[in-house]
């Protein structure tokens, strides 16, 4: 089946977010701070599996009691933080994020689903969006403004589309203005750069992570390490093992 480009980009671009050092040293300094191994916990692929199959959240889990629901509770607010420029924002993503700091996995069926509907775009109704806050919550406006800010910094360009328009009105629409768009496009640019990250197939992926793990060795010994994997006929030669490693610093910094 031919990939879903807005939702492949969201997930290139994941794999790159979940390496990075920032992305690694919070989630180091987190766990260090409420106790935990700086592994995160270990977990079944039985006991994982149930989790991705219902959206388990931590609270839920056979291991919750490990963590105070103060400590919980500072999980949530402080990965809320963190993930603050992971480029897509909702319960889903929220709670995949959540599960990959306590367990250290990437769950990447949940993240599949979590940016189906929700990624380079997501659709909102409009105004049932509104009234989801009613008038009779303290800080009505507030908790409002609050959720619009998180939106528009996900997403600072919107379109309305009419309840009569088809498919084809819409098409037609967004390729007669695009060019306001992109225009729109650079005044709110920011630094997350999705769209800019390059799909590898999983060799590729697979053997640019062991390069990367091993390279305080020589490189010799890592092209040694290379034949002994993948055969003499993928081995590098040890320059461009240079400029994978090289490759991979500045990709972790980047994101």
């Amino acid at each position: 089946m031919k990939d879903f480009q807005p939702q492949q980009k969201i997930l290139n671009f994941l794999d790159d977010y979940i390496k990075s050092d920032y992305f690694q040293t919070k989630v180091l300094e987190l766990r260090a701070e409420i106790g935990m191994p700086p592994e995160g916990f270990v977990i079944s692929d039985d006991d994982l599996e149930k989790i991705i199959k219902s959206k388990m959240s931590f609270f839920n889990t056979v291991d919750s009691n490990k963590v105070s629901r103060e400590n919980q509770k500072k999980v949530r607010l402080a990965l809320r933080k963190i993930r603050a420029n992971f480029p897509v924002d909702n319960i889903d993503v929220g709670l995949a994020f959540e599960l990959y700091f306590y367990y250290n996995k990437c769950l990447k069926k949940m993240f599949e689903e979590a940016v189906l509907l929700d990624n380079l775009c997501k659709l909102v109704p409009a105004r049932s969006e509104f009234f989801e806050y009613s008038a009779d919550v303290k800080d009505f406006w507030n908790m409002y403004i609050d959720h619009q800010n998180d939106l528009t910094q996900k997403y600072p360009l919107a379109l309305y589309i009419s309840s009569s328009a088809t498919q084809r009105d819409v098409v037609e629409y967004v390729r007669k203005i695009w060019n306001l768009f992109t225009e729109y496009g650079k005044e709110y640019a920011n630094t997350t750069k999705v769209g800019k990250v390059k799909r590898k197939d999983d060799f590729i992926k697979e053997r640019n992570e062991l390069i990367w793990a091993n390279r305080s060795l020589s490189r010799r010994k890592i092209m040694e390490l290379l034949t002994d994997t993948y055969g003499a006929d993928k081995t590098e030669d040890v320059g461009y093992i240079g400029k994978i490693i090289s490759m991979e610093r500045k990709r972790r910094k980047d994101v």
